[in-house]
């Protein structure tokens, strides 16, 4: 990466510890193997620009450890004052493993040396950036999470960048998509100028390429601009592949998206979304993977002035699934220089299975702070997506749409030529919701009952066993044990999330009956004994907490709601 004179003049600290209180400050970019945690690099890691982990480097980042990432210092047009991100190139790995009681967490280096619960502000009206003898901010993630908004009823959101892994798995993306090459990209929110090209690409024809490991991970706080105008992702996956791996990770108060993928054929599974400010889970550009065992808690709060939690507020959607997310162009000729082939290919078909979506309508009552003006979106699928939901739990949007399948008949979506209504149809069935319930929100209409009613013909003809057992349950009333999301998004008195904040609770557990039936997974690496609808087994398996075993166990977890204890 480039070295701007602020860089350069840290750039001495290197990877080493900045005094007695063992804080490492990362300066420079990692291109060989390197540790995080332990002696050598001890933790806190705080990332003082973003750090790109390249040139056939591995980056290891051992249980406990907590990277930090700066806020940024200047204006986003400005070089030089880009705030903390981690960002592993297509010639990068990581090995980010931690453990349910022992995570590694990415979180903010901002300061709070007042102790009033807001960050401190540097050279107004940016925060502060961290140094030796500063008060953190989030000064103990691991067992007193920040709460969503800080005490002065701003988002707690932008705080520093975020964490970006590039494989070179297919993608849908046309030649020369600004990349040089068919089916390469440059990733959301590292785009040139500022940063070489190649650090920013992604894409490639080798579905089974690895990134690493991300294992007990939670990113928070994130989503400021790397560049101007264009802010990070909690985790954004340009073009990975397959032989990653992704468990157990959460994605906490994130300005924009929770987790996107850009194409590629990366599984994932056993994923938390809380308090996202725009999409939790946002499929885009041909991705084809599997991921099961996901919780998203939609947001249901906005700032204390009534302006957006993050970049959508209310508007955001738990899942926005394109085929395509833009025009297939030749970006070296001009834009109706379209692609010989305007087919979204690779089709965009990958498989959801096990996923709870608790929406932004809360059941137990208007919490303390400020409503958003709209109601959120549950999954919205479009522009060619052709994939299929299964044994999901999706509820709480009140008049809102749980489910909104779009596509006009005869009109191109933006980026196919292939509409997401041909794909729904019911000569093609591509598009199906299968063994889910999809209830407490507006009714079940249009190509969104397409959808529902080609699962429930999957159900008849793949899994006849299951008889009516295994068809979608819609615009039933209430269908988990407690839908009560709403707590006081300030938090306790030292701005923390609490217990006591949420006296209704949350109980994932579908309602008795034949809603607890679901449909046997069927792929390479998923758990096939999970024929259950959602993200919890009916039974007492609780994998979000902080016990291995998904016990009751005391102790942190990996994830902000099970270090307050409030999921049952």
């Amino acid at each position: 990466m480039r070295k701007s004179l602020i860089l350069a003049a840290i750039a001495a600290f290197g990877f080493a510890a900045a005094n007695a209180n063992a804080q490492t400050f990362v300066s420079t970019n990692v291109t060989v193997d390197t540790t995080w945690g332990g002696a050598a690099n001890p933790s806190p890691i705080i990332l003082e620009a973003p750090i790109f982990v390249k040139d056939d480097a591995t980056l290891k980042i051992l249980p406990g450890t907590i990277v930090r990432g700066q806020p940024r210092t200047g204006d986003p047009a400005t070089l030089g004052f880009e705030p903390g991100a981690l960002i592993v190139t297509r010639t990068g790995r990581i090995e980010a493993v931690g453990t349910a009681n022992n995570p590694v967490i990415f979180t903010t280096a901002a300061t709070d040396n007042d102790n009033d619960g807001n960050p401190d502000i540097g050279t107004a009206p940016f925060l502060k950036p961290f140094v030796a003898g500063d008060t953190f901010l989030d000064d103990d993630p691991l067992n007193a999470p920040l709460a969503p908004l800080a005490a002065d009823g701003t988002s707690a959101v932008s705080y520093w960048g975020g964490l970006v892994l590039l494989g070179e798995a297919p993608t849908n993306l046309a030649n020369n998509n600004g990349a040089g090459a068919y089916g390469k990209g440059l990733i959301e929110g590292v785009l040139i100028p500022g940063f070489p090209p190649a650090d920013a690409t992604y894409g490639g024809l080798l579905p089974h390429d690895s990134s690493g490991i991300l294992q007990f991970v939670s990113v928070r706080h994130a989503g400021d601009e790397v560049t101007e105008a264009n802010e990070l992702n909690c985790i954004s996956l340009g073009g990975v592949g397959d032989g990653t791996v992704m468990s157990h990770v959460e994605c906490y108060a994130n300005f924009d998206d929770g987790f996107e993928w850009f194409g590629g054929t990366m599984d994932a599974d056993h994923l938390i979304t809380h308090a996202i400010g725009d999409d939790s889970l946002d499929l885009d550009q041909g991705y084809n993977g599997l991921i099961q065992f996901a919780i998203s808690l939609q947001t249901f709060f906005s700032q204390d002035d009534g302006t957006s939690h993050g970049s959508t507020d209310g508007t955001e959607r738990a899942g926005e699934w394109d085929g395509d997310d833009k025009a297939d162009v030749n970006t070296r000729l001009d834009a109706s220089d379209f692609d010989v082939d305007p087919t979204c290919w690779p089709l965009a078909a990958p498989s959801v299975y096990n996923w709870t979506v608790v929406g932004s309508v809360p059941s137990n009552g208007v919490p303390a702070g400020t409503m958003p003006a709209a109601i959120g979106t549950g999954v919205k699928m479009r522009n060619g997506y052709a994939g299929r939901l299964l044994n999901s739990v999706i509820v709480n949007y009140g008049t809102g749409k749980a489910l909104d399948v779009d596509g006009t008949p005869g009109a191109p979506e933006a980026g196919c030529g292939t509409e997401t209504q041909d794909y729904v149809s019911p000569a093609v069935k591509q598009i199906a919701v299968v063994s889910s319930i999809v209830a407490d929100s507006a009714a079940i209409a249009g190509l969104n009952l397409d959808a529902t009613n080609n699962g429930d013909a999957l159900c008849s003809t793949e899994y006849q066993g299951f008889a009516f057992l295994c068809n979608n349950t819609l615009n039933a009333g209430t269908t988990l044990a407690s839908e009560g999301h709403g707590y006081d998004a300030h938090g306790n008195a030292s701005g923390k999330l609490d217990p006591s904040l949420l006296p209704a609770g949350l109980d994932l557990t579908p309602t008795a009956g034949a809603q607890l039936f679901g449909v046997p997974p069927q792929g390479t690496g998923l758990d096939t004994s999970a024929d259950y609808r959602g993200a919890k087994s009916p039974g007492a398996v609780k994998w979000w907490t902080g016990a291995a075993d998904g016990g009751s166990e005391a102790g942190p977890g990996w994830n902000t709601i099970s270090n307050a204890g409030w999921w049952n």
